[in-house]
């Protein structure tokens, strides 16, 4: 109240930015859950057989097509949880990411091993 003008705060021109790349946070998550859930689960069925039986007879695919489906949508999922890292979820996104990387690995150690047991 000296006769200085409280300085004003700056105005910004641009309007706020919204929410970011969340839709592909969250279903790179989706996408790793799903194959990180799906990949063991295949391999256990395959040891019983029934794997190979359904997808010769009903689909036409050998085994390892039907085995590796679960690297190839953690593969999407990774592209996407990539691009959401640069958006306003990095933590859903970073979480995302690591279970399709996880889940690469052990859809990657599991045919291997499937492969093992076939020259067997």
């Amino acid at each position: 109240m000296n006769g200085q003008a409280s300085p004003s705060p700056a105005v910004s021109s641009d309007p706020p930015l919204g929410p970011r790349f969340v839709g592909q946070a969250w279903t790179s998550l989706a996408l790793g859950v799903v194959a990180l859930g799906v990949g063991p689960l295949l391999y256990v069925i395959d040891l019983l057989g029934v794997v190979a039986l359904v997808s010769m007879q009903l689909v036409g695919l050998p085994i390892q097509v039907l085995l590796a489906l679960p690297a190839i949508v953690a593969g999407v999922g990774l592209v996407l949880g990539a691009i959401a890292l640069c958006g306003t979820r990095r933590a859903v996104a970073g979480i995302g990411v690591v279970l399709c990387i996880l889940s690469c690995a052990v859809t990657l150690a599991n045919l291997l091993y499937s492969q093992q047991l076939a020259t067997i």
